[in-house]
């Protein structure tokens, strides 16, 4: 059995003393066991696959997959999807879960998450059903790098924890390594990078006994990077050679274009702008080469930082225009941001200020997005400060025109223009103040609406719950004592003398045995007594347990951090959120695949619910959403959270939740 390894990944570090922020690359390994050997060359696999048939065409097909994931996308997702088919087809588990792992692989490295995530919820599936220890842990490895390309660390770092773990326990010594490297990553990102070091070098340890050139490469690019963002420049450049030296010996492209990227970046924070674009120019084509679309987009705004320095503005112009174009084509966040901000750089540099000032309004808004806070203020201060320039050459004007003309008249002026400043000033601050006691009066009110809004929901929700219990103990207390009484009545009414047919007599008993039955169920779904007893996690493994019994719909369930109950009340409407949506999912969504997935840290509970099915409209629904929705919105705020709706006809639907404890 032989293991595929890539790294993916991006991070952004600023420079002491201009701000201009670099291109990084952190490496990410993902580990994807599977079950049959890469079989020679792709010309080899093409001459094999003419007479293949069956399980053997299946696993071509998926070589011929991974083969060309870096020379020709296009060919790869085709062999990919053929191999997905026949696997279907010929209901192969093991090809199912290889060729979802290996399509998921190829659509992460095009940037389209949501599709490569759920191509490996349905690998996890299978890798499960066939009790593969080793394909869990590589697909959660890959779950948990999505996480943290969308900068959720905390889940991250449990998906990274949860499959290193299950190396531990299996004792897979190369998959220990990597998740060793993936663990500290997450703390590099995190800032922590102590803690990242100290990972990085037991996972280097391991890999140098393995002699494995791969794993290698990447860990000391990774140990590179972490000097970098200390601002160790001269010590991260070593570690970056030594890495591409590796990753050369095994003619990995994608570690060696983003070793002389990071290079590049080095150079460029020590200023030494000629070494820089030497490295920087070479990584260029390979990322070309590799269609790594967000890679060429940093190494594009590293090279327009060169030229500008450089003080070749229309090259450097050129160059931050093209990856600006790029990233936004890829939705890359980081990149658009930094391209704003280096355009705005070399607008202001050039003196284009208008330019600048434009540049600067997409930078601070791309950084807001990104970072999910709200800074309103740094255009006003970009604006202040143009205005600032504007008036202080328009004073320097006027010190040079009045410089021949009489003291006096040269004296009054002065203090007229510093009188006017002072009142500018007492105006402006006075504004500012007025401004902010209006805000703050407008929070006090919000305040108090959320107050209101919340006692009443609060309440609202607490007596459903109340009538709940109450509905379900008169149930099972009164009704229920009723027909037991009547099922003892009737038994003993009806004679056995053979007036009564004994059929008809046990039909009748039959009959009030189903009521008794559906009439426990009811009181069930009222207030489920595993959950009062047990908690959260009990009570959905019986719900879900008793949906896949069914044999219509199959629901996955995952949790970490749930060890210990939260509060009664917290777990009775998370427990209600999650059983309205998987009522939803059987009655509306027509999917054969639910997976819910809980995670817990110190600050929240995230909980998210996934299925394949037929998707919806999320705009256009959002007025005509029934009573259980409105339901479950309401629970969610009575909890304080937030939701994410994420759907499109035909593409299923993900509903992500955080619930602060």
């Amino acid at each position: 059995m032989k293991n595929r390894i890539n790294g993916s990944g991006s991070k952004q570090c600023l420079r002491k003393n201009l701000p201009v922020k670099r291109s990084v690359t952190i490496f990410v390994f993902f580990l994807c066991s599977y079950y049959y050997a890469q079989s020679g060359s792709v010309d080899s696999l093409l001459h094999r696959l003419t007479d293949a048939k069956g399980t053997e065409k299946v696993k071509i097909l998926s070589d011929l997959c991974w083969e060309y994931r870096y020379s020709s996308v296009d060919s790869s997702l085709l062999f990919g999807h053929k191999a997905l088919k026949l696997a279907e087809t010929l209901n192969y588990p093991a090809g199912i879960a290889q060729t979802c792992n290996d399509l998921g692989v190829v659509y992460m490295m095009k940037g389209d998450y949501d599709l490569a995530v759920k191509l490996f919820y349905r690998a996890l599936m299978w890798r499960k059903e066939l009790n593969d220890s080793t394909g869990i842990a590589a697909v959660l490895n890959k779950i948990g790098m999505i996480h943290k390309e969308r900068g959720r660390l905390d889940s991250a770092l449990a998906c990274f924890i949860s499959a290193l773990d299950i190396y531990e326990k299996i004792r897979h010594t190369q998959g220990i390594a990597h998740m060793l490297n993936n663990v500290a990553v997450v703390y590099m990102l995190q800032q922590n990078y102590d803690s990242a070091l100290e990972y990085f070098f037991k996972s280097l340890k391991i890999k140098e006994k393995q002699k494995d050139d791969y794993g290698i490469s990447g860990t000391l690019l990774n140990i590179g990077n972490i000097f970098y963002y200390k601002r160790s420049y001269r010590n991260a450049i070593p570690y970056l050679l030594s890495g591409i030296e590796y990753a050369k010996k095994v003619n990995e492209l994608l570690y060696i274009g983003q070793g002389l990227n990071n290079i590049g970046s080095c150079y460029l924070e020590l200023q030494v702008y000629d070494t820089a674009l030497q490295y920087l120019t070479e990584a260029l084509p390979i990322r070309l080469q590799l269609q790594d679309k967000k890679g060429e987009a940093s190494t594009l705004i590293n090279l327009a930082n060169c030229y500008l320095h450089l003080k070749h503005f229309l090259k450097a112009e050129q160059y931050m225009s093209d990856a600006l174009k790029m990233a936004q084509e890829i939705g890359a966040k980081q990149e658009i941001m930094n391209a704003h901000l280096n355009l705005s750089l070399l607008y202001n540099t050039t003196g284009e200020q208008e330019k600048a000032y434009e540049e600067h309004i997409e930078y601070s808004a791309m950084r807001d997005s990104i970072l999910n806070e709200e800074r309103n203020n740094q255009i006003a201060s970009m604006q202040v400060r143009y205005e600032t320039e504007k008036k202080e050459k328009e004073i320097a004007v006027q010190k040079l025109q009045i410089s021949h003309q009489q003291l006096a008249l040269n004296r009054r002026k002065v203090e007229v223009i510093f009188l006017s400043g002072i009142i500018l000033l007492l105006f402006f601050s006075g504004f500012l103040f007025y401004r902010q006691q209006r805000l703050k009066r407008r929070h006090l009110r919000e305040v108090a609406l959320m107050e209101q809004k919340d006692i009443h929901m609060r309440a609202m929700v607490e007596g459903e719950e109340h009538e709940r219990r109450r509905l379900a103990g008169d149930l099972h207390d009164g009704l229920g004592q009723m027909l037991s009484t009547l099922k003892m009545n009737v038994s003993s009414v009806l004679p056995d003398n053979g007036a009564v047919p004994p059929e008809e007599k046990e039909k009748t008993l039959n009959l009030i045995d189903e009521a008794c039955n559906e009439l426990r169920s009811v009181s069930h779904n009222l207030m489920p007594a595993t959950l009062i007893k047990a908690g959260l996690i009990p009570a959905l493994h019986e719900i879900i347990e008793k949906i896949n019994h069914t044999g219509n719909l199959q629901v996955i369930l995952i949790t970490h951090g749930l060890e210990k109950r939260m509060d009664n009340s917290k777990e009775i409407n998370i427990y209600r959120i999650i059983q309205e949506l998987l009522n939803n999912g059987l009655k509306h969504s027509g999917a054969t695949e639910i997976i819910v997935q809980l995670t817990r840290d110190e600050r929240e509970l995230t909980v998210t619910v996934e299925d394949n099915g037929k998707g919806f409209d999320v705009p256009a629904a959002g007025e005509a959403s029934g009573i259980g929705w409105k339901n479950i919105l309401s629970r969610i705020a009575f909890l304080k959270g937030a939701v994410n709706v994420d759907s499109q006809p035909g593409k299923g639907t993900t509903v992500a939740m955080d619930v602060p404890l």
